[in-house]
């Protein structure tokens, strides 16, 4: 079989559409892959802010039951054996 230049030319458009049309589905299957591995990063950052903004609102809770009047009374009782004046003790100012 004999080449002519033609035919030469004909088979070089084809490899090169043939190349281009390869490597557009090569970059769409990479980024199809690509997506699918930042959705999972994304659900896993989803899942982790979740546990953050539970565990702050645990801590939150705490800080408040930590710091209620009530608590801090019964702490003091316990722990530092303070109990309450009564009104014999009391020292009052009289403001004018």
């Amino acid at each position: 079989m004999r080449w002519n230049r033609s035919s030469i030319n004909t088979l070089g458009q084809g490899l090169k559409v043939l190349g281009a049309t390869l490597f557009i589905l090569m970059f769409m299957v990479w980024q199809h892959v690509e997506a699918r591995r930042l959705e999972r990063w994304v659900e896993t950052m989803r899942k982790e802010e979740d546990k953050l903004v539970y565990l702050n609102a645990r801590m939150q809770s705490q800080i408040n039951q930590w710091l209620a009047p009530s608590h801090l009374e019964s702490m003091a009782r316990k722990e530092l054996g303070m109990i309450p004046l009564d009104a014999k003790h009391r020292i009052g100012m009289v403001i004018p």
